[in-house]
């Protein structure tokens, strides 16, 4: 037979508030990495210093904030670098998107 244990914290109003705070001040710190990684260009660990000594946060934490933020933002890289290709070749080559462009808009008896 299996039982089930739960436990109840008793907390004050002021403790039970602190995990919204840290939660909030994490969400705050990945919002400024993105924003300053995103103005300043480089990498996540380039404000490495600057974090620790803004924040008082330990090179575990940051290197959480790094990890998540890092994806992002050379996700977003890459997806910048595909749309400035994609417009050079559209820029470049006219013609052939003018003709693929005719044949979407075409009435249905003249694409046969």
């Amino acid at each position: 037979m299996q039982s089930t244990l739960q436990t109840r914290l008793r907390l004050s109003d002021v403790d039970s508030q602190l995990p919204n705070r840290i939660a909030g001040l994490y969400g705050t710190m990945k919002h400024k990495l993105y924003a300053r990684v995103a103005a300043d260009g480089g990498k996540a660990n380039s404000h490495k210093t600057e974090f620790y000594r803004q924040y008082d946060i330990s090179a575990r934490t940051f290197s959480a904030l790094a990890l998540g933020r890092q994806g992002l933002i050379d996700g977003t890289r890459e997806l910048i670098h595909e749309e400035h290709r994609s417009l050079a070749k559209a820029i470049h080559h006219p013609g052939a998107q003018l003709s693929a462009r005719r044949v979407q808009i075409a009435p249905p008896d003249l694409q046969r």
